[in-house]
């Protein structure tokens, strides 16, 4: 008794490649939060902020340098954060009271 081969033979097409950020200049912040950005082809995009923890407090200029993720098929493009040099974190202001009565 032979047995037939019912395997199925499926093609896989390549993966289109990954985008990879690019960096692009702030040319202006919308009204309603978007950055327009203008990418090394001169092509200009609306695009959404990133938020987290160390951006909540960055504030963005128009002339930036910043790093863009580029829009894809399902979502638009993302602005990762301002390029430039490091700069240590400025000391966080505090008030300590001591008492010594109540």
């Amino acid at each position: 008794m032979s047995r037939k081969n019912t395997a199925k033979v499926i093609e896989l097409q390549p993966a289109e490649p990954a985008a990879l950020p690019l960096r692009a200049r702030l040319l202006a912040i919308q009204d309603d939060g978007a950055l327009l950005v203008q990418l090394p082809d001169g092509v200009e995009c609306a695009c959404d902020w990133l938020e987290s923890t160390t951006t909540a407090a960055l504030a963005l200029a128009v002339g930036d340098a910043v790093l863009v993720m580029p829009e894809s098929a399902d979502a638009p493009a993302v602005v990762l954060g301002r390029i430039g040099r490091y700069r240590a974190p400025a000391a966080q202001a505090h008030l300590t009271l001591e008492a010594s009565d109540k």
